[in-house]
Parts: structure tokens; sequence; C-alpha cells
């Protein structure tokens, strides 16, 4: 079995290694410059001399053959911009070029050194531990992993699935998938079309029905957590508070955005589950310090709890995040009639 020419205990293994220890999503798609420099005075004669790294944003690939295609082709840049380019010269012009992407699913990176004299793509499994690692053999049965690389594509951003035809040539290519429909479900709720959110989700699971919420609950035991959260978020849309907590609560075990936290929160307040309420506005306001919503409604779940003390500092969070007394008081005003005495 080959070793990685990049040392796993080199700073970037290191730095993704920590983000997932800490259940941290690393950046999706990062590339590296790495060329061999030959040392005849050395016991080894050649030194892995590393050229800088970028971030690569608003592409993805949706499977194996594609992350290595990206990599062969140095990233499509040659139907890119000039200042794209000039960008990442030092690093597209060295032999070995570095990959690593990011796959929620498995917990783990998909880390590819390509070797343009050559054309040889060399592919690794690393993590969930900062040591674990195992060779992929490209020429192998890698279902599984293309699986997981088109999960990845879905799940690391909306930038990646290009708007609802996008999404529609990922259908076409790859079918009515759970993932690809729940996307579709996110991508209509983003435009506040929530009946044809619940068209495409029918289309998917036929037995939803929008005055029932028990057919939604059997959703939480059959898909991942990422779809189960974009259908919670549309159970609440379509005012199914029970049905929306429930498949909202499996964001605890997936890679979901902060929102569904907030959602969360929304639906445990309707329930009047304060407990369940005050732990998801905090999940939320500690992903998005900045947005001074977070903080109010913590606030205001805090006062009904009697946490008198958690609550005076949710308040000074939410003024520094820029929040206006002047929106507190009509809500304060009708909630400190729910606080216990």
């Amino acid at each position: 079995m080959s070793q990685p020419l990049l040392n796993l205990d080199q700073e970037w293994h290191r730095q993704r290694a920590t983000l997932r220890a800490n259940h941290l999503r690393p950046p999706p798609l990062v590339t590296a410059g790495l060329d061999l420099v030959h040392q005849p005075d050395l016991r080894r004669s050649k030194r892995v001399q590393v050229s800088g790294m970028a971030l690569i944003f608003g592409i993805f690939p949706s499977n194996l053959a594609e992350f290595i295609e990206l990599a062969r082709t140095r990233l499509r840049l040659g139907q890119g911009s000039d200042s794209q380019r000039a960008e990442l010269t030092g690093i597209l012009s060295t032999r070995i070029q570095a990959l690593w992407a990011w796959m929620p699913t498995l917990s783990q990176d998909c880390y590819l050194e390509f070797d343009h004299a050559t054309g040889t793509p060399h592919i690794w499994l690393i993590g969930p531990g900062p040591d674990d690692q195992r060779e992929i053999d490209p020429d192998a049965d890698h279902r599984a992993l293309d699986e997981a690389f088109l999960s990845a594509l879905v799940i690391t951003s909306t930038k990646h699935w290009g708007g609802q035809d996008g999404l529609e040539r990922l259908i076409e290519r790859f079918g009515r998938k759970p993932l690809l429909v729940a996307a579709q479900v996110a991508e209509a709720l983003e435009r506040d079309e929530v009946r044809e959110a619940f068209e495409l989700a029918r289309q998917r699971w036929p037995r939803l029905h929008d005055d029932d919420e028990s057919t939604w609950e059997p959703i939480a035991e059959e898909e991942q957590a990422w779809v189960c959260v974009q259908l919670g978020r549309l159970a609440l849309r379509l005012a199914l508070p029970r049905a929306a907590r429930h498949l909202l609560g499996q964001a605890r075990f997936g890679d979901v955005s902060a929102v569904a936290w907030f959602d969360l929160g929304q639906a445990c307040e309707t329930l009047d589950d304060l407990a369940g309420a005050e732990a998801a506005f905090a999940r939320f306001a500690n992903h998005h310090g900045e947005d001074p919503d977070g903080w109010r409604r913590l606030l205001f779940c805090r006062l009904r709890l009697g946490q008198w003390r958690e609550a005076d500092q949710a308040l000074k969070r939410f003024r520094a995040a820029g929040g206006e007394d002047a929106v507190l008081v009509d809500r304060l005003a009708n909630t400190l009639r729910h606080v216990p005495l």
C-alpha cells in the first residue's frame, strides 16, 4: 500500500483532522500544488515541496471519476477567467496536484494526489481519526464512494446544485434519489413555494399528507439526516409541528446547516416544548452569533423557563449582535405573563 507524498502530520492534513474530531465541517474542496525536489546530498533523494493551497468554490465532483478528472484538467481553469488562472498559477503549475474533498456521510476526506508527469492518480480515504487512511483503487468498484460524492455535492453547499435547472439535470443523470428530491424541496422553500415543495416531496414519498402528521414519521427511520431536515422544514411550513419536530430532530445525526436548529426551535415553541426550543435556539445562536433573531428567540425561551441568569446573557448577546430593545417590548410583555412566579 502506498503512502501519500504529503504526510498526514503535515499542517493541512492536521487542520482537517482537528475539524473532523470536533464534528465541524472542513472546507468542502481544497487544492494544493506539490513538487518533488531532488536532494542528492540527503539520505532521501527527493523532498516534497508545497507550493500553496487554495479553497475551491462553486464546483464539486459528483463521483470519483469527476474528482480525478478535475485534477487531470487542473480544475478546468482553461475555461475560467485570466484572473482565476493567475491566482492559482503557483499551485496549478506544479507536477503534482493534491485535492481534498469532504465526504460528510462518511466523516472522511477523499484525498487525491495526481501526478501530471505520469497521468497517475493516487487516492485515499482519510479519517475519521487523524491516522486513519485507506488507499482506493481507481479501477475497482467504487459505487459506495460515488454515492458519498453525490451526497457531498448536495449537502456541502446549495451553490453546487446549479439552482432549479441544475437539480433537474442531476436527477436526469442519477434518478430521483431521496437526497436530490430533498434538495428540490429545499430549493422550492427558498423561493417560498411551499405547495410546489410538497408536490415534489409527494412524487418521492406518495404517502405524505398535508393534514396527517403520522404519514411523515416513517421518513425519520428510512432516510438520512439531511433528507429528514429538509422534509421537517417543509412540515413546519405546512403547520405540522409534531412531524416537523420529529424530522428536524434528526439534525443531531448529520451535517446540516444552522437553520435546521432555528426551525426545530420554532416547531418546539409551537408545541410549548420550551426545553427543546431553548436547546435548539442555543445551537443556532452558537453557530450564528451575529444574528440577533436567534438571541431574541433564545431570550424569550429562557424567560418563560425562569432561567434569569441565562436570559440576561442572551439579552447581552442580542444587543451585541445589533438587536434593538424596541423590538422586544411587545413580545416581552406577553412573555412575562407565562413566566412561573
